[in-house]
């Protein structure tokens, strides 16, 4: 049911569950959809203005550098 956009909530409803915590214990989402959900969420993830990504850019290389420079 969740697979095809039903929420948590409404499937603990219909199986007459007190919390949603009984419902997650049984609701088991195929790989598939979870990496569906991860790929859609990467999707909001996308910034609007491309100097703010090109700034986190330049901070991540930098940090690559540090991490990769040796203890001194």
């Amino acid at each position: 049911m969740m697979m095809r956009g039903a929420s948590i909530g409404d499937l603990k409803d219909i199986l007459g569950h007190a919390d949603v915590k009984m419902t997650m214990r049984y609701a088991h989402l195929s790989p598939a959809h979870k990496r569906a959900a991860v790929a859609w969420l990467a999707g909001l993830a996308r910034p609007v203005d491309n100097a703010v990504d090109e700034s986190a850019g330049a901070r991540r290389a930098d940090a690559r550098e540090d991490s990769a420079a040796p203890a001194r």
